[in-house]
């Protein structure tokens, strides 16, 4: 996008600049550098969101069990080394399917419901991934803590939709789902069970399970647009196509002001601007830089400011 001066301005400028298509351009980087694939230029920042909520970040975390949890016997061991390997932070990807490196792929039951799920084995393939298990972890994971619901054989009938997982979290951890209460809703209209709510996901409708009389949950884990993309990551992405286009109208309509700052510190004004995203740290706190006079400007958003800095400055460390 460019902007430019009109014929009633005394001094020409023009400002070329399109943090969007920045931003989409470094979240395509990032995730072909994982090793994603099917990554789309125009859905990048979704499919970046979208990446980051299936993924689990290496982090050491607590380990907690229902007390419902049950494992088999034959499994203990590889229950053991799951436990240790999460207790110390290490890399879970192998345990999540490997449907993982696709940028484009979903996980409906962490949309709905922000559960997990992981093969239960010891057996890996040489990728790296497990090789299918008759049994499956199913847990709520946060950056301190996962907490283990139950493991279920992978041929339980209506498997992703079991319900009693969300009547284990209630039973267990009902803090975890506090946020997602619906105050003041005593009941659904009509019971829903496992079968029929297989049937309700699979066509991508949000709806909400209810524990007990005035114990109603709903969208844990952030819902699903009607095509099946994650709720979550869909309002992220759009949170951020906003936050970029408001951006660029602030430089825009404070051009003179870097103007100014150019002219203190370099002594001349190329004032035919060329701005790109250097980093997004938060919707608050966003870096520019200004290619032609080799500038930068930090958007301290929340703050109402901007942070002005010379190119060599940041190279050489003394900003």
């Amino acid at each position: 996008m460019k902007y430019q001066s009109n014929i009633l301005e005394s001094t020409p400028w023009s400002i070329s600049i399109d943090l969007w298509s920045d931003f989409s351009k470094i979240a395509k980087q990032i995730m072909l550098n994982a090793g994603l694939k099917g990554v789309r230029d125009d859905h990048a920042v979704y499919e970046y969101y979208n990446f980051t909520k299936r993924m689990i970040e290496p982090l050491p975390r607590k380990v907690f069990k229902s007390q419902e949890f049950q494992c088999p016997v034959e499994y203990e061991q590889a229950l053991s080394e799951f436990v240790s390997h999460v207790e110390c932070g290490d890399n879970l990807q192998g345990y999540l399917s490997d449907k993982i490196l696709y940028a484009d792929k979903t996980d409906d039951l962490l949309n709905d419901w922000n559960i997990h799920h992981f093969h239960l084995t010891r057996r890996f393939r040489e990728d790296g991934f497990a090789k299918r298990s008759d049994y499956e972890i199913f847990a709520w994971v946060t950056s301190k803590a996962m907490y283990l619901i139950q493991i279920y054989p992978h041929k339980k009938d209506y498997l992703y939709s079991t319900q009693e997982m969300i009547k284990i979290i209630h039973t267990n951890w009902p803090e975890l789902l506090e946020n997602y209460h619906m105050k003041g809703v005593q009941c659904l209209t009509e019971e829903i069970d496992d079968e029929m709510y297989n049937k309700i996901r699979e066509a991508h409708i949000s709806t909400a399970v209810q524990i007990v009389e005035n114990e109603v949950y709903c969208l844990m884990g952030g819902g699903y647009m009607s095509n099946g993309a994650s709720g979550e990551a869909m309002r992220i992405s759009i949170r951020w196509h906003n936050r970029m286009r408001e951006c660029e109208k602030m430089l825009k309509a404070n051009k003179n002001i870097i103007f100014e700052f150019i002219q203190s510190a370099r002594g001349k004004v190329d004032r035919n601007l060329e701005i790109c995203l250097l980093t997004a740290d938060s919707l608050d706190n966003i870096t520019v830089i200004e290619r032609k006079n080799r500038v930068g400007i930090q958007m301290l958003l929340k703050d109402g400011k901007f942070r002005f800095f010379i190119l060599e400055d940041m190279l050489n460390g003394r900003i």
